[in-house]
């Protein structure tokens, strides 16, 4: 339900120039350089987050060489994606299917939007922006967008397996990668609520390989009540997809980034 309203929203926005705010970087396209050589490579599979409303949107599609996508995902029904003036730039084009839920009091103006990406360096893989808008009458809010590069031509350098050592990029706590299992395997950098006992213990089970750079796992999450942090029990949170970033120096899991370690 909340989808259309969204895409509503950031479509009259991006057609009446509003501001739109980026907020840092990540990739780009051949017809500019950039300060750090190289171009943009628009050819690849690509993964778009919108987090917003307390709502997480997860969307894949595919481009060709000319950054062109007729992929159908949530509401859109084609995306270009260009580089310029060290920026990215998301053009989509979507269908509006009126839900029965008319509480958004705009005049759909255009079925055409653009995002800008803040990216210098053509060579990245992940590009955040965010985007105000008006949710509802009288209701000003937020839409973080996260678009991530899962592949592109391939790099014989690149690492393509997900066994190893992770990182969490906020909590900073580590797994392991080995088989089909992760295990907890550092908590030296971890916040309290990871208490040290949890060390050794199964963070993903049943990994299995799915696609080039993705994998199925079951996904557990150390559940406590009452800031009683070591007194808990881990909980099956259901089946996963673990995706690995181009250069194989991340993985992804939802809205979890983990970097390698080793």
């Amino acid at each position: 339900m909340k989808i259309p309203k969204l895409v509503k929203s950031i479509g009259l926005i991006l057609f009446l120039g509003l501001t739109i705010t980026a907020c840092s970087s990540s990739d780009n396209h051949k017809e500019a350089e950039s300060d750090q050589g190289g171009f943009f490579n628009p050819k690849g599979d690509w993964k778009l987050t919108l987090e917003y409303e307390n709502n997480t949107r997860v969307y894949t599609f595919s481009t060709n060489e000319e950054g062109i996508s007729h992929d159908a995902y949530g509401p859109f029904t084609k995306t270009v994606l260009s580089h310029r003036n060290k920026a990215l730039n998301m053009k989509t084009e979507w269908k509006w299917n009126d839900d029965g839920d008319n509480t958004i009091d705009i005049d759909l103006r255009s079925k055409f939007s653009i995002l800008y990406f803040d990216a210098p360096n053509p060579e990245a893989n992940r590009f955040m922006t965010k985007v105000h808008y008006n949710y509802e009458q009288g209701s000003n809010s937020t839409c973080y967008v996260t678009l991530e590069r899962m592949s592109k031509s391939d790099d014989p350098n690149a690492k393509k397996s997900i066994e190893g050592i992770w990182e969490h990029s906020n909590s900073k706590y580590q797994v392991k990668i080995e088989g089909s299992k992760a295990i907890i395997y550092n908590l030296d950098r971890a916040p309290v609520y990871f208490p040290k006992k949890l060390v050794g213990d199964t963070f993903y089970d049943r990994i299995t390989k799915t696609g080039d750079r993705t994998w199925s796992a079951d996904s557990y999450q150390w559940k406590f009540t009452d800031d009683d942090y070591e007194n808990g029990r881990w909980v099956n949170e259901g089946n996963v997809t673990l995706e690995l970033s181009t250069d194989g120096n991340q993985f992804y899991q939802g809205t979890r980034t983990f970097n390698r370690i080793k």
